[in-house]
């Protein structure tokens, strides 16, 4: 499959759309989610969502795995700064799910970051992606 943008607000609702996705790939690995370091750990111990997800460092060495199961990037892999982004860019192979919250959709948006520098060199790399 192709990349998917998922929108949302609350924090435990980006990995309930996780799971549905999962599901409707019917895959049995857990779903490995980069996250980054402005991550907030989330409860994620509910029956539906106990189990279901990996949880990956923005940093390990590679994103790449032999079980067949769904890759998605939390968005504090993307807007803790332009080094982490572009790092965690460079390694992530096609088809991965993005989530996408008010900080992220601001910068996908083409709007400034709030020090008013330009959107960021990787948001058109994430916008070919999700066309793709």
């Amino acid at each position: 499959g192709g990349s998917a943008l998922i929108l949302f607000e609350e924090p435990l609702e980006f990995f309930g759309v996780l799971r549905a996705l999962a599901v409707g790939r019917d895959t049995t690995s857990p779903t490995r989610v980069i996250v980054g370091p402005s991550f907030e750990a989330v409860d994620l111990s509910a029956p539906k969502l106990a189990g279901q997800f990996t949880l990956v460092p923005h940093d390990a060495e590679s994103y790449f795995s032999d079980a067949p199961s769904l890759l998605a990037v939390h968005p504090s892999a993307l807007t803790c700064g332009e080094s982490i982004a572009m790092a965690v860019v460079r390694k992530l192979p096609s088809g991965a799910v993005f989530g996408v919250n008010a900080t992220l959709g601001r910068l996908l948006a083409g709007a400034p970051t709030a020090s008013g520098e330009p959107a960021p060199p990787w948001r058109a790399r994430l916008v070919a992606w999700t066309a793709e």
